[in-house]
């Protein structure tokens, strides 16, 4: 929600007589952002598959891969929700509205198997579903680039999606 905090402070239409572009702006907070978290997501994994002995039986590479993939759909969304709204409240909200259902219905808490087709319809539009799928294929299964390739592809169009829309609309004042 810093886009909306930098909106109310004046520091977007002071960035906006610069030459910086709102398609920019925003690829630099997803950058920004997803270099700390991939950063501290990997610290953390490596700590926990010491201290835990966990042994991925798939590449570690495709593991980061998936990870940073996912994150920035995660981060994209969160732009897109913070370019269309002036309220940093209003924006949490949003934002709270939309990570439940995909905490649900992603498979983390439990598995969707014996749902509905609507339901996991549902969670396939949902980019924390693929990034849990994916993985867990990796993690459990040893999938390669093919078999998540699917779950890949979406989460890139969801993030180059989210980041148009959000370049879109986004407001500097």
């Amino acid at each position: 929600m810093l886009v909306i905090r930098y909106r109310r402070s004046g520091v977007l239409k002071r960035l906006q007589v610069t030459p910086l572009g709102a398609y920019q702006f925003l690829a630099s907070q997803l950058l920004s952002r997803l270099f700390a978290i991939v950063a501290t997501a990997v610290i953390v994994f490596a700590l926990v598959a010491l201290l835990f002995d966990i042994r991925p039986v798939g590449n570690p590479l495709l593991l980061l891969l998936t990870m940073t993939l996912g994150t920035a759909a995660m981060i994209s969304i969160g732009l897109l929700v913070a370019s269309a709204t002036r309220s940093e409240e209003f924006g949490n909200g949003i934002l709270n509205l939309l990570s439940w259902p995909m905490m649900f219905l992603s498979g983390i808490w439990f598995s969707l198997e014996g749902s509905k087709p609507w339901v996991r319809t549902l969670a396939d539009l949902l980019p924390l579903t693929h990034l849990n799928d994916a993985n867990r294929a990796i993690i459990i299964d040893g999938a390669n680039l093919l078999a998540i390739g699917d779950h890949l592809r979406v989460l890139l169009l969801i993030t180059i999606g989210s980041l148009a829309i959000a370049g879109w609309r986004f407001k500097w004042q």
